[in-house]
């Protein structure tokens, strides 16, 4: 005999067979992807560290702009050594 299997959703019951019922083998992939992101975020403030798309996004975009600022660095201290360099030939 097949167990049933009682579900509320909005204050109704339903109950439906086990055999019919959803099976759940996304959510091994899916964990092991929030958990990425779940380390990756620590420490960010608010929904930004715990709620997924909120610190997807957040973590793409800080990736972004680490990426475009190492560039950033390079150039400003190019412009630095440029400086000491004249001023030391003067």
């Amino acid at each position: 005999m097949q167990s049933l299997i009682r579900v509320r959703f909005y204050g109704t019951l339903f109950i439906q067979n086990q055999k019919n019922a959803k099976s759940n083998e996304f959510v091994a992939s899916r964990q092991r992807r929030k958990k990425v992101f779940a380390s990756e975020t620590k420490g960010y403030f608010g929904r930004r560290k715990n709620v997924w798309t909120v610190a997807k996004n957040a973590l793409d975009k800080g990736l972004a702009y680490a990426y475009r600022d190492r560039k950033t660095k390079k150039a400003h201290f190019r412009q630095l050594w440029i400086q000491r360099i004249n001023a030391g030939v003067c």
